[in-house]
């Protein structure tokens, strides 16, 4: 009977390759599946690195309504700023607005007009230099001032006048008749402000208004006012 030689350096009748012992038995009881309660998961395993330190226990992560784990939340930090404010109020809800317009000639009046029969919730104003209102019909009076439209069509569709003197109307007639519109229509003549120049208006970025400076001609004084929106009607025929 013929016997296997051996390697160089072992000596014969042993085994080269001892066996492997068997991993350390763990000195945990499985937990059955049917006993772990909502959120909880297994015990891990005993390490295998050979340590006998005994693991420290981990917290199971909460899990939500499906069975995911979800983010840990705290409150020591504070919660950032905000960048806008959400207002607790319908879509589409009108704003207060307040639009201040420059001139009190036929553009500043039919504003007024226009004003009031398409808006609600606003405020309005006109800011006129002279003495009263008419515009341009108010300042120049020299000899054979006239227009050149003809009267009856030179006017205004709602407050129409038809004893014209004239076809074509002189200034003081043309004046008087917007004197007499803004008399005539309710409330607008508490809108005129008479007497007072804009010498300043400012787009203030931030507050998304327009920052004005207005001067009280007869007394000198400047104040601080404000306008959503600003219209000019100073006219070009001054």
């Amino acid at each position: 009977m013929h016997q296997r030689p051996s390697s160089p350096g072992s000596l014969p009748g042993r085994d080269t390759n001892p066996p492997v012992p068997d991993p350390k038995p763990s000195t945990q009881n499985p937990v059955p599946q049917h006993q772990l309660g909502l959120g909880q998961r297994p015990p891990s395993p005993p390490s295998s690195c050979g340590s006998d330190t005994p693991l420290e226990p981990t917290m199971a992560e909460p899990l939500n309504n499906n069975g995911h784990a979800t983010a840990a939340t705290t409150t020591d930090s504070p919660l950032p700023k905000a960048a806008y404010t959400v207002h607790e109020q319908p879509l589409g809800t009108a704003r207060h607005i307040r639009i201040v317009g420059v001139g009190a000639g036929a553009s500043g009046l039919n504003l007024l007009r226009t004003l009031r029969l398409n808006l609600d919730n606003y405020e309005a104003v006109l800011y006129e230099k002279n003495a009263d209102v008419g515009g341009t019909w108010l300042e120049n009076r020299y000899p054979g001032c006239r227009c050149d439209v003809p009267s009856h069509s030179y006017q205004f569709s709602w407050r129409q006048k038809r004893d014209w003197t004239n076809f074509f109307s002189g200034a003081e007639e043309i004046g008087a008749y917007l004197r007499e519109v803004c008399d005539g229509e309710e409330g607008m003549r508490a809108s005129v402000k008479t007497g007072h120049q804009v010498v300043s208006a400012v787009w203030g970025e931030k507050e998304g208004r327009w920052e004005l400076v207005v001067r009280n001609l007869e007394t000198g004084e400047e104040f601080g006012d404000y306008a959503t929106f600003l219209v000019d009607g100073t006219g070009i025929l001054k």
